[in-house]
C-alpha cells in the first residue's frame, strides 16, 4: 500500500502522482505473465493523507457547522467560553501590570530613602571630622544608584 501525502485540490499533484503510479506499474509488468498481472493490479492502492492545522481558541467554520448539527447552541457556548477566557486574559494583564507599576514606585521610594540616609551620615560624619566614611558612602550609595539607572534602561 502507497501513501503520499500531497494537496488533495491540486490538479497538477494528481496527474503527477497517477503517472508515477503508471510508470512504476509499466515496469514491474514488462516481465510478468498476465495472470499474475491481474493480481498486482488488482492489489494497487492508491492512498492520499491531507491533514490541516487550527489554532486558537475557535473551531474553524466547518467544525461549527459539525458541532451545531449535533448538538443545537454548542457554537453560542463555544464563543462564549472563548469571550470569557479573552476578557480573564485581559484583566489578568491589567492586574499584573498595575502590580508591576506599584512595584516599581515602591522600589523608588525606599532607594530615595536610603539615599537621603546614606548623604545624612555621610555630611554628619564629615561635619564631625570624618573624611575616608563619608567619602565611600557617598562614593558606594552613589555608584550603586547610577548602576540601577544603567541596568533599568538596559531591560
Amino acid at each position: 500500500m502507497k501513501r503520499e501525502q500531497s494537496n488533495p485540490n491540486d490538479p497538477k499533484e494528481e496527474k503527477k502522482e497517477t503517472e508515477s503510479a503508471n510508470q512504476k506499474l509499466q515496469t514491474k509488468t514488462d516481465s510478468v505473465e498476465p495472470d499474475v498481472l491481474k493480481k498486482q493490479i488488482e492489489d494497487v492502492h492508491v492512498s492520499r493523507v491531507s491533514a490541516s492545522i487550527q489554532q486558537g481558541p475557535l473551531p474553524d467554520a466547518d467544525m461549527f457547522r459539525g458541532y451545531e448539527d449535533v448538538l443545537p447552541g454548542s457554537g453560542d457556548r463555544i464563543l462564549g467560553m472563548a469571550e470569557k477566557e479573552q476578557s480573564h486574559r485581559i484583566n489578568w494583564e491589567n492586574e499584573s501590570l498595575k502590580l508591576s507599576a506599584s512595584e516599581d514606585k515602591r522600589g523608588q521610594w525606599f532607594g530615595f530613602i536610603i539615599a537621603i540616609f546614606c548623604i545624612g551620615v555621610s555630611a554628619f560624619l564629615a561635619h564631625n571630622g570624618q573624611r575616608l566614611v563619608p567619602s565611600i558612602l557617598i562614593g558606594a550609595g552613589a555608584s550603586t544608584l547610577v548602576w540601577q539607572f544603567i541596568q533599568k534602561k538596559r531591560k
